[in-house]
């Protein structure tokens, strides 16, 4: 019998058979009352004769454990009195993004300073209130830290040592799909990814400074050490569960997740558990994801938590990276380029001469032989039409020494990937460095440059945009997620000594903890705040990101409240804004002739009396659904005016002392198509004045012009991924068959891929009596909570392959049907949606085909 799966081609977010989340129905989480339920569970399980183990168990922050059992008797398992929800255990990564990773730097007695700490005004905030994080602790939910690093002091668990709390939940050979095997020592010589996190929140050491560098740390070690593949970053929804409860009975006041489950929701145990941690005073910060390239709705759980702060990346004005200097002409600025293509390569040269390498027909690609004379010169040359290898031979032959690629976009810097070795250092560079050396080329007979392996500052011709990793919101409740963005790309923080001792890293999973750092020196200074007021703090100071050849940044399902700011966050804390009724859907709304709305309020705690005036600054739209109602990777930007009116007030007037005044505001959204679920937005800008002094205050507002539980959840039925039975081009299969003899692999069975999450799926098997009335009954294994949206239109599907058994409604055995013939059933819940809904589900059904034994 196979259920409802996915082929293991992306293992971010892949369920791990047999192993499920149980939470107990009670509300006492104490060791005590958890034991008691713990039992009862037991009893339960032997009673009914099931085998299994239980590898974790969980108290204090949620009542349940994590079973290891075969997935037939879930049916038995679900209607124990003793279970309250049943949860899949996700398999997924530590993503890292290959945008930028700099060789190892072994430069550690001269560390170099974090240039972030002067764009996002933490250094302003550290030299006005001399604010270090000190006394606050952070725990760290990642890959284990190399404590033995001088940025955190070398030492683990001792009196006076910052890192004073930790645990390896896993063991050096956990990859996920095994039983893990904890220890007392969270120490990372293998990895490098958590030991990178915890520099940028805390690391200390001479120049290099991580925005709380004198916080204490707690480390959580969730990934093992199997560096032979990708496993290495693999863990579980299970053991990140019992992190958490670990981070918090050590008394964690922030907990930062640089791990991201892609297109999550809030019903994602992880995100559940993570807001439960929220509701008891923790503050949560995690990474949103890097999965920009796949639309909207992609924010990976836990960062889909309703109050857990989720981060995305943006692009910093400078960036540590590899240069490409000019020596001829000289006076200009050096120019990024990314690391050579193995680290075998080198690409340093001093004063060199640059030409294009030109084919016989004149294209400047090098995908045939290049009858430039390159002799000692780097070649320069577009991409396209061939592989890395190919240009990189070619131009070697004509007597380069180097190769520079220039690519068709700004976007992506990751070093050239050559199928097969060739031995010249080749480089790329982007769209827009490209085309400045071009010129330069042509203006200057010869044109010379010098490059080293040596990091420098450089200018980041995409500053103040979302990174284009960066995984697009919004929320699937329309939910503000990312909540902030924080500098994620080219960051240079520690890693393991035997790695190194600093790199240069990309990724939301480098936000994220640059938040955490930012939330320890907010509450060093205000120890009193909840998550909340934290959260308020930061929106109301965060710069809206804007940049005009980077149009998708400008929306708040991208960016959200913008960019962290903290050098004024304190700057009139009488001052309180908020939007205090989101705009939602329609079904929020309600049906408005024309029109959305929402309330703001105006808050003053202190004795001075403000005048204040708004600003409206309008987002782009983004619609993820072709014409059709497909999902499509890059959505339609449209930039509509959609007119904003206060419907109670002008925008602008006194906010007297200790008052609070609300506004209604209403958006105009004739201009918006209906029922193409477009995501709009914007920004209302509030700057109040008194005593001669202004202060500025952002607010952004987020709404869609339809209902949200009409989204499309399944491609339309012309386009691939629709349910069908057995299609044969995406998995070896029989096809769809008339009849099934249920021998072997002769078993009906259909595949999909979903555009839009669905928080269940269900499988019935309709049979049609003599009569013609027709019974639907649940098929064995067809109970599947929360099915996340596929990657892509070209995904590898879901699957459900049936094995003629269905689930008695009063025992909850399977039971075998006889020979006869039958239709499966699928059902997907709506977004927004309980079971029992009259518009609850959508509905697939198959065609009829017959079922016969084999005596």
């Amino acid at each position: 019998m196979t259920p409802l799966c996915r082929p293991s081609v992306r293992v971010e977010a892949q369920a791990i058979r047999n192993s499920f989340i149980i939470k107990f129905p009670i509300s006492d989480y104490s060791e005590a009352k958890t034991a008691v339920a713990r039992k009862a569970f037991i009893d339960d399980l032997r009673r009914s004769n099931i085998p299994f183990s239980l590898p974790l168990n969980y108290s204090c922050v949620v009542a349940g454990v994590n079973i290891r059992v075969g997935e037939a008797y879930l049916p038995k398992i679900r209607n124990f009195p003793s279970v309250e929800h049943i949860n899949t255990n996700n398999l997924f990564v530590l993503k890292k993004v290959s945008h930028h990773q700099t060789r190892a730097l072994t430069n550690n007695n001269n560390a170099l300073p974090q240039i972030n700490h002067d764009h996002t005004g933490v250094n302003a905030l550290v030299s006005a209130y001399r604010l270090t994080g000190k006394g606050i602790k952070i725990g760290i939910v990642d890959s284990g830290l190399d404590y033995t690093h001088p940025a955190f002091g070398s030492c683990f668990n001792t009196t006076n040592c910052r890192v004073r709390y930790g645990y390896d939940l896993v063991g050096d050979d956990f990859t996920g799909m095994n039983e893990p095997v904890p220890d007392s020592d969270p120490l990372d010589r293998c990895n490098g990814h958590g030991t990178h996190v915890a520099g940028i929140v805390a690391g200390n050491q001479g120049q290099f400074k991580g925005v709380a560098p004198d916080a204490t740390l707690g480390i959580y070690r969730v990934t093992g050490c199997v560096t032979a593949s990708d496993s290495s970053d693999s863990t579980t929804s299970a053991v990140i569960m019992k992190a958490l409860q670990m981070a918090y009975n050590d008394g964690m006041r922030i907990i930062n997740i640089s791990i991201a489950n892609p297109s999550g929701a809030s019903t994602d145990i992880d995100a559940a558990y993570s807001q439960f941690l929220v509701s008891k005073g923790v503050v949560v910060v995690s990474a949103v994801g890097n999965e920009g390239q796949f639309s909207l709705w992609m924010t990976g759980s836990p960062a889909t938590g309703t109050d857990v702060i989720a981060v995305g990346s943006y692009e910093a004005p400078t960036q540590y990276g590899y240069g490409i200097s000019m020596t001829n002409p000289t006076g200009l600025r050096p120019l990024m380029r990314s690391a050579p293509q193995d680290s075998t390569m080198n690409f340093s040269f001093t004063n060199i001469q640059v030409l294009r390498g030109k084919m016989a027909s004149g294209a400047l690609t090098a995908c045939s032989a290049v009858t430039t004379n390159l002799k000692g010169k780097i070649a320069l040359v577009a991409q396209g039409d061939c592989m890395f290898s190919i240009k990189a031979a070619n131009v070697k032959a004509a007597g380069a020494v180097g190769m520079i690629v220039y690519s068709s976009t700004d976007d992506v810097l990751t070093p050239l990937g050559f199928d097969s070795p060739v031995n010249i250092p080749s480089v790329r560079v982007t769209k827009t460095t490209g085309a400045k050396l071009v010129e330069l080329i042509t203006k200057y007979a010869s044109f010379r440059i010098s490059s080293t392996e040596q990091l420098m500052v450089l200018t980041n011709p995409a500053q103040n945009t979302v990174s284009y990793y960066s995984s697009r919101g919004p929320g699937v409740n329309l939910d503000f997620k990312p909540n902030v963005v924080a500098p994620g790309s080219y960051v240079y923080s520690t890693m393991p000594t035997n790695m190194g001792t600093y790199a240069v890293m990309s990724g939301t999973s480098m936000a994220s903890p640059y938040v955490a750092g930012c939330v320890a020196l907010i509450l060093q200074y205000l120890p009193g705040e909840n998550r909340n007021s934290v959260m308020d703090l930061i929106s109301e100071h965060a710069q809206i990101l804007f940049n005009a050849g980077y149009a998708r940044s400008l929306t708040p399902a991208i960016q959200g409240m913008g960019a962290i700011a903290m050098g004024s966050i304190f700057d009139d804390l009488r001052l309180r804004t908020s939007i205090t009724s989101r705009m939602g859907d329609l079904e929020t709304q309600g049906v408005l002739p024309g029109y959305q709305s929402f309330s703001v309020t105006l808050k003053n705690i202190g004795p001075a009396r403000y005048s204040f005036t708004s600003s409206y600054y309008r987002s782009i739209q983004l619609s993820p659904y072709s014409a059709d109602k497909n999902l499509i990777m890059e959505p339609t930007i449209t930039d509509k005016y959609l007119q904003l009116v206060y419907v109670n007030s002008s925008g602008k007037g006194t906010l007297n002392p200790r008052t609070a005044n609300l506004f209604q505001v209403k958006i105009l959204t004739t201009e918006i198509a209906s029922n193409s679920f477009t995501v709009f937005g914007g920004y209302l800008k509030y700057e109040f004045v008194t005593g001669g002094k202004s202060y500025d205050r952002w607010l952004p507002f987020m709404g869609m012009k339809d209902y949200l539980y009409k989204v499309p959840i399944l491609p339309p039925p012309t386009a691939p991924g629709y349910p069908t039975m057995g299609p044969a081009t995406k998995w070896p299969s029989l096809g769809a068959k008339p009849t099934y003899t249920m021998v072997g692999t002769d078993l009906p069975y259909f595949g999909f891929i979903q555009i839009f999450n669905s928080d269940l799926v269900l499988i019935y098997i309709a049979a049609t009596s003599s009569t013609g009335a027709v019974t639907y009954q649940l098929a064995n294994l067809g109970y599947y909570t929360f099915y996340r949206r596929s990657w892509d239109p070209n995904s590898d599907p879901y699957y459900f392959q049936w094995d003629g058994f269905i689930v008695d409604a009063v025992t909850m055995d399977p039971v075998k049907v006889p020979s006869g013939t039958y239709a499966i059933q699928a059902r997907w819940l709506r977004p927004n949606r309980s079971a029992n809904a009259t518009d609850a589900f959508i509905t697939w059904t198959s065609p009829k085909f017959t079922i016969g034994w084999s005596s």
